[in-house]
């Protein structure tokens, strides 16, 4: 569970941490030392052939390709995609590039370590469950590293899980400095609550707005906080954004994409 921590994800560029390792289970990282490899994996089975991948990630893993492969009782195993969709603040992606989406946490975050949770549908097989996933990472590009290298975790074993309900957030701006006041209702057998903000922060060369995330994730007594709405300037008129998630004491988390952003006005 994460430690009460604000975590941060701007439109900045990053230097790509690239792995050095053939088909192995070691990681290395020869572009960002000190990367820590993928660890604390949870693999769910949650009902209606879903699935639900967990696990902690390092906010450097950017340009890191991930695919997921599940294996069977019968021997057999398949790569899966996960659920994508950039629109929607929490969904992770398999590619921890800030320009085209949003981690679950965070690509980026103060405490380096994140947890990354992606979803599956129909990952059945003849309708029966996977019995294990397997993560595998390799680096996008030729930057750092010979061609061909990836780190493949070891067996993750399904659980049966139950989601906890989807937290509706609301948000309200409480003062001229643009501070706002997230809200959400208590979620039965919340272990901790993870709050991801969006708002505009710097600008573009003509002018245009550009995006900031601002993440918090809280112990699950809690049902609210306040949270910066202003950087470089308040940007007032502007709305912000904001969605609120959920991991019971099981380690499953709510499911995302039925999770729209909640609107703030300024």
């Amino acid at each position: 569970m994460q430690s009460l921590a604000l975590l941060t994800l701007c439109s900045i560029a990053a230097a790509s941490p690239i792995l050095t390792i053939r088909q192995s289970s070691e990681w290395v990282d020869t572009c960002t030392l000190g990367s820590s490899a993928p660890t604390d994996f949870k693999a769910f089975d949650v009902g209606d052939c879903q699935a639900q991948l967990s696990y902690t990630a390092d906010k450097n893993h950017i340009g890191i390709q991930s695919t997921f492969v599940a294996e069977y009782a019968d021997g057999s195993s398949t790569e899966h995609e996960p659920f994508q969709d950039y629109g929607i603040l929490p969904v992770s992606e398999t590619f921890y590039r800030q320009e085209q989406g949003l981690n679950w946490l965070s690509s980026s975050s103060q405490s380096r370590q994140y947890t990354s949770v992606h979803e599956f549908s129909s990952p059945c097989k003849n309708k029966a469950a996977p019995v294990f996933w397997r993560l595998v990472a390799t680096p996008s590009g030729d930057v750092c590293q010979p061609q061909g290298y990836s780190f493949t975790s070891p067996e993750i074993p399904v659980e049966q899980g139950t989601r906890p309900c989807n937290p509706t957030a609301s948000g309200r701006r409480i003062d001229a400095d643009g501070n706002f006041e997230i809200t959400w209702p208590a979620v039965e057998d919340a272990a901790a609550y993870t709050v991801i903000f969006k708002l505009p922060s710097w600008e573009d060369e003509v002018g245009n707005p550009l995006t900031c995330q601002l993440m918090k994730s809280v112990q699950g007594s809690t049902t609210s906080l306040t949270l910066s709405g202003a950087r470089s300037n308040r940007w007032e008129g502007m709305d912000r954004e904001v969605a609120v998630h959920v991991v019971n004491s099981q380690g499953v988390w709510n499911f995302t994409p039925e999770n729209a952003n909640v609107v703030i006005p300024w």
